[in-house]
């Protein structure tokens, strides 16, 4: 449990009058404020976090950190919090303060730390302890101060490793030790694990908090904040235990905590890890899924069942996770051709209500953008007699039609024409101009196909377009008959990914 100073040295609040002190139940409820508003600020990072395997606060297992504890499901550690609050600043954590017993048969808070890093490290897991607190750190303790690093609020154990027996800093390495009863060499180690934050007030991990509710989607308003904190003190009110990504996710959605114009992020990285300034909602990780070193050579997958198995499933499961939010606005990010882009639109169609935006070349396009110009796609049809289905040709980057016809023939696919689209200009690096123009374009592109192959027994379709167009196409590609085949093409062949049926 977080604790607050009952003492004689609390000073008067802000706006309080002069005289008056806090009593003790008002000291302990702004020490469970302070540890609440943390914990809102982990859960908020844990909806949209996939590595994040649950949270929980006052964690019987957490030992002396158990305020709020985050479990992984990756390599990185799992996150115990002791929480420490102060309502004056004459409070510190110094090295009396950790070394002097809370009672006179009982251990000192640094026996504590140590006691629950040496249960925690019998476990498998990574972990790392972290002394959350207000209160001021002791600038002066050689150990507390001068080999506390700001970057990551770490001990610098190797500078205190070379420190010399007779200078302060190794005194100070004695003094721990014996205290513990441990060598040097297990005291590095425990210090290895060990984070000691110097926190700002309330406020700012509330600020913290309300960044963190937007990029997940939910209400950052005020009263947002104070029913997130209010859901943090019903979880330990009724004993709940630790709380997973989707029960987060059901919990808030319960308390409509999620806005209704919130913009999701679908991070897609089927052939490569790109930098991103998004903080994705959900992430599909593909790349080593797919043959090549580099990414300009990740055309084709190591298995083949990928694309209708192990690709489709992600997307639907993360159509599903999307449902439970009440906003329909997704911003697509990641690194994926052009078969990939569409499946994702035809995942979350337009008929679904569903609005979705992606980053073309620097502009982002929106798949509600108000058509700027008419554009009506061009079509043109030749006769195949292979069989009685129906290809189609998206050629707005470059004429592909005889290319595939050439796969088609050589193929012996069942294709009795193959239709190409085309803008009206003509096909070329600059044919598409904005996102309102596309709208246009890829409803007539749909509208034409459905007309063509109303008779046809399945359709083949290949692209040559703007990764957008393609997203944007499969987002409207809905009441054309199937099944539909999406080809994708390696830079000498087309080949076979997703069937839609």
């Amino acid at each position: 449990m977080a604790s607050s100073e009952v003492g004689p040295s609390r000073r008067r609040a802000a706006g309080r009058t002069a005289g008056a002190r806090l009593s003790a139940r008002s000291a302990a409820v702004r020490g469970d404020q302070y540890q609440y508003a943390l914990a809102w600020r982990y859960a908020c990072d844990a909806v949209t976090d996939p590595g994040v395997a649950s949270i929980s606060i006052e964690d019987p297992s957490g030992g002396h950190f158990d305020d709020v504890v985050v479990r992984r499901l990756d390599d990185s550690p799992d996150r115990y919090f002791q929480v420490k609050s102060s309502n004056s600043g004459s409070v510190g954590v110094d090295e009396t303060w950790l070394t002097t017993p809370v009672t006179p048969a009982g251990r000192s808070p640094l026996q504590h730390f140590h006691a629950t890093w040496q249960n925690l490290r019998q476990g498998d897991r990574p972990f790392e302890l972290t002394l959350y607190t207000n209160r001021g750190i002791d600038n002066s303790n050689p150990i507390l101060g001068r080999l506390r690093d700001n970057k990551d609020a770490r001990i610098r154990v190797a500078d205190l490793r070379s420190a010399t027996a007779r200078s302060d800093a190794g005194r100070a390495r004695s003094r721990w030790a014996a205290h513990l009863g441990v060598s040097e060499d297990e005291l590095y180690a425990f210090l290895l694990d060990m984070r000691w934050v110097q926190s700002g007030p309330e406020s700012g991990i509330r600020e913290d908090a309300v960044a963190l509710m937007r990029l997940a989607g939910l209400r950052s308003d005020d009263a947002a904040v104070e029913l997130g904190i209010a859901y943090i003190r019903e979880l330990v009110t009724d004993g709940v235990g630790p709380r997973t990504r989707d029960q987060l996710r059901d919990d808030l959605a319960a308390r409509d905590m999620f806005a209704g114009d919130a913009e999701l992020v679908l991070a897609v990285d089927a052939i490569d890890w790109p930098s991103s300034p998004h903080h994705a909602h959900a992430r599909l990780d593909w790349v080593d899924r797919f043959e090549g070193a580099e990414a300009r050579a990740r055309y084709r997958t190591v298995d083949g069942e990928d694309w209708n198995g192990l690709f489709r499933a992600d997307l639907q499961r993360v159509r599903e996770q999307f449902e439970a939010y009440p906003t329909r606005r997704v911003h697509v990010t990641g690194a994926m051709r052009l078969a990939v882009n569409f499946a994702v639109g035809f995942e979350l169609p337009d008929v679904r209500r569903w609005v979705l935006s992606t980053d073309q070349r620097g502009t982002i396009w929106r798949t509600e953008a108000q058509p700027s110009t008419e554009a009506t796609a061009s079509l043109s049809k030749v006769d195949v007699q292979q069989g009685e289905e129906v290809a189609v040709a998206v050629a707005l980057s470059n004429d592909i039609s005889d290319d595939v016809l050439d796969y088609l023939r050589d193929h012996r696919l069942p294709v009795s024409r193959l239709l190409v689209l085309t803008p009206e200009g003509g096909p070329g690096p600059s044919s598409v101009p904005d996102d309102g123009w596309l709208v246009n374009w890829a409803h007539s592109a749909r509208d034409q196909v459905r007309a063509s192959a109303r008779r046809a027994t399945g359709v083949h379709l290949f692209m040559s377009a703007p990764a957008g167009a393609a997203l944007f196409l499969g987002h409207r590609w809905n009441t054309i008959p199937g099944p539909l085949t999406v080809y994708d093409f390696d830079g000498r062949e087309y080949f076979p990914t997703f069937t839609f049926v």
